[in-house]
């Protein structure tokens, strides 16, 4: 969510892969919906057939090498989950940088509403094992919330 609204500030047109029950949400963002699943490839390529530039992959496994074909530069295949498959078809794992530039980078997109973070459940600290498992479930539209007191 957070990199396809980064891309949508910056000028980029983004293509999502999401389950049909996240597809409003997803345009809502501006974001391209392609099913995903056995044949998203073809379907990437009726969406954009100009061509792909670069994919940013939070499944991996089979679906990233589906859509690996779709980039002529693998080096700019990028997996925030995949470290083995991405580096057989040449991209790279995604660089985390948490320094005080890349944190007032992210602030300032919140603050101008180009970031937003959608929190969509809280939970106080004492039912933090349900957080938890909504996080884990891979269903959440946005963030969860853990409430800690003072």
């Amino acid at each position: 969510m957070a990199a396809a609204q980064i891309a949508k500030h910056t000028g980029v047109r983004v293509i999502g892969t999401a389950s049909a029950g996240k597809k409003d949400f997803l345009e809502s963002l501006g974001v391209v919906h392609v099913e995903p699943g056995p044949g998203a490839a073809d379907r990437i390529r009726a969406a954009a057939p100009g061509g792909v530039d670069a994919i940013y992959d939070l499944v991996g496994g089979r679906a990233l090498e589906e859509v690996a074909g779709l980039l002529e530069d693998r080096s700019k295949l990028i997996t925030a989950v995949d470290r083995e498959t991405v580096g057989r078809l040449g991209g790279s794992l995604v660089e985390r940088v948490r320094d005080r530039a890349v944190l007032e980078a992210v602030a300032d997109l919140a603050v101008t509403g180009a970031l937003r973070p959608f929190v969509t459940q809280a939970f106080p600290f004492e039912q933090a094992p349900a957080a938890l498992r909504a996080v884990e479930d891979g269903h959440a539209r946005g963030k969860i919330v853990i409430e800690v007191g003072a």
